[in-house]
């Protein structure tokens, strides 16, 4: 793992820059399988700690132990031209409260009222919210085919996840949107406002913020009252583990760094990938049986994916004043 990190890492403080581009494919390669196997624990672990706590706690220790590791990295040269200012730390705190406080906060509510299926929808309009943000931050139109794309993909998730109803509250399904709003806005503004150059310094700084705001919005909730240290079995254990090794210091690093080198479309495609890695996972790691809805809504995602990353290529074109 340290290897894997510090080698994002020095391409993202500008070492190797012929292989910055691989990095970012490994990269996002990285969210796609970790943040695809990363539904099951998240349902695991939920089952016997409070949401809210448990994403909090996960993110902030996370960060923590990564971060001493992060300012180490990169070498003497990356490290003396990536001395950290206030402006970082503003910025990675505007970061983490969007993606993590916010979105992730949003997601860990909402899914407990919400079926499994209509969450994953409604998270995958994430990909549609940054390709919006992206557009205005911009101010150029999305090429066609990148719309096309987003909306093939939303609609292949529709068709992979098992019949996604609104059998939850409403204010449900409209925290999870607020939660895919902000995640999205988050993601196009990491790319474009000054964070520290270091892929995994930043990472970490966003995840120590965030998890301080989940663990304080679990607070506010009275999660604290509510955990049973003795109820809590090895299965929510493994799965805490897996979330903060796998889930928090290496996919969201990779997320990261992804997001400073690969074209915002592409990375948007995650969204509707993670939910086809899961049904992958579940039919090799647990025997699930998989229907003509799963094969047909697993060919729509791979097109959607196909057409983001392949599309025609056309001329610019800039939004009006």
């Amino acid at each position: 793992m340290d290897r894997m990190l510090t080698g994002i890492d020095r391409r993202r403080s500008g070492e190797h820059r012929g292989g910055s581009k691989l990095w970012a494919w490994i990269a996002l390669i990285t969210v796609y399988i970790v943040w695809g196997s990363t539904t099951v624990a998240i349902r695991v672990g939920v089952r016997e700690v409070p949401p809210l706590l448990f994403s909090g706690v996960r993110y902030a220790l996370a960060g923590a132990i990564l971060f001493p590791f992060a300012l180490r990295s990169g070498g003497s040269a990356a490290r003396e031209a990536d001395r950290m200012r206030p402006r970082h730390w503003l910025s990675s705190a505007v970061i983490g409260v969007l993606l993590i406080g916010i979105g992730q906060g949003g997601v860990s509510v909402a899914e407990v009222h919400l079926d499994a299926g209509l969450t994953a929808v409604l998270m995958a309009t994430i990909a549609i919210w940054m390709m919006l943000f992206a557009a205005i931050g911009s101010r150029t139109w999305p090429r066609w085919w990148h719309v096309l794309g987003a909306s093939v993909g939303l609609f292949g998730v529709s068709r992979l996840v098992a019949g996604p109803s609104l059998n939850g509250e409403l204010d449900s399904v409209g925290l999870a949107m607020i939660s895919a709003i902000a995640w999205g806005l988050g993601s196009v503004l990491a790319a474009t406002i000054p964070l520290p150059k270091r892929a995994l310094v930043s990472a970490a700084m966003q995840m120590m913020v965030g998890g301080a705001v989940l663990t304080c919005e679990a607070a506010i909730g009275g999660e604290f009252g509510r955990i049973e240290f003795d109820g809590i079995g090895p299965g929510s254990w493994i799965a805490f583990a897996w979330l903060v090794i796998a889930g928090s210091m290496i996919a969201y690093s990779a997320y990261s760094y992804a997001l400073s080198h690969l074209p915002m479309p592409t990375v948007s495609t995650y969204v509707y990938v993670n939910p086809l890695v899961a049904v992958v996972l579940g039919v090799v790691m647990l025997g699930e049986k998989v229907g003509p809805r799963e094969l047909v809504g697993s060919a729509i995602i791979v097109a959607a994916v196909a057409l983001t990353l392949y599309g025609p290529r056309d001329r610019t074109r800039t939004l009006p004043n």
